[in-house]
């Protein structure tokens, strides 16, 4: 039960004052915790890059060729996503390893470099350039290509998605600007996150969200869809952009899709998470 225990905020996070910074970004969505709604997360920022900001965007899934996220933009005439397995080290079977990680920083075109992480792999990151000790020349290799790293947790009810932002700010520090996703497709009941008390009036929870708030950090709620809808979304490899349009949704499940990511843009623009997920860069 670590959440209990008082977060420490992570040496110089708050030391560098905020000002403007017109470098292009570099992210990275993760948690500890699989199937927390990271594709799902990506799948929607995407659109919103893409087709509402028309943002130049580079998309990546480290989860291999099953990949939520790279297989709900197969095909798509805006552009698609690169596959790569962050969990192996060599590439296999013309599928990249983990090295494309920073390997897509070749592509300098792109405004926004987005990766979805494979559940549970942050640590693999350490083994990239660092051999096992840390992040310091995965961070240096990102800030030399001049890019801003913005690293977006996604968490659910649970103790151990809640955990996961402990760990990347004790991991990456004040080299890195956090935004945490609040997936609410169970509701908005965040008891971990938000803390709670026992019948005993013991305090459980909360210290993450504190740290994190310290730390400069943004929140933002990710509304929930209908879950018939979003099955068929994502089994029938259905974008946003095509919602609409496509015969496999019912005119209900269409009008659902609209409110959805009409609310998503909504709570990007009021957490201020907007601009630090790529719309300074809209003309």
């Amino acid at each position: 039960m670590s959440e209990q225990k008082k977060v420490r905020v992570p040496a110089g996070m708050l030391d560098t004052p905020a000002k403007k910074d017109d470098r292009k970004l570099f992210i990275m969505v993760n948690s500890n915790k699989g199937g927390v709604g990271k594709s799902w997360f990506c799948t929607s920022l995407g659109h919103v890059l893409r087709n509402v900001w028309h943002v130049q965007s580079g998309f990546y899934d480290g989860d291999g060729a099953v990949g939520s996220f790279g297989i709900a933009y197969d095909g798509d005439p805006n552009g698609g996503v690169t596959f790569y397995d962050i969990r192996e080290s060599k590439n296999a079977d013309d599928m990249p390893g983990r090295n494309m990680f920073l390997d897509s920083l070749a592509e300098t075109e792109p405004d926004v470099i987005l990766h979805d992480l494979a559940g549970g792999t942050m640590n693999i990151l350490k083994d990239i350039v660092d051999e096992g000790e840390g992040v310091d020349g995965l961070c240096d290799a990102i800030r030399e290509q001049n890019r801003r790293l913005i690293i977006v947790n996604v968490i659910d009810a649970g103790q151990a998605s809640t955990a996961s932002v402990n760990d990347c700010m004790d991991l990456f520090g004040n080299r890195a600007e956090y935004v945490t996703v609040l997936n609410g497709r169970e509701g908005k009941d965040f008891p971990y996150w938000y803390g709670f008390k026992t019948k005993t009036g013991e305090e459980v929870g909360g210290n993450s969200r504190k740290a994190f708030f310290k730390a400069g950090g943004k929140e933002v709620f990710m509304p929930s869809l209908s879950p018939a809808t979003r099955a068929k979304m994502e089994g029938e490899n259905i974008t946003f952009s095509d919602a609409q349009t496509t015969d496999l949704l019912t005119i209900t499940e269409k009008s659902g899709a609209k409110v959805y990511m009409n609310k998503f843009l909504e709570n990007l623009e009021k957490s201020g998470c907007d601009r630090l997920l790529g719309k300074q860069f809209v003309n």
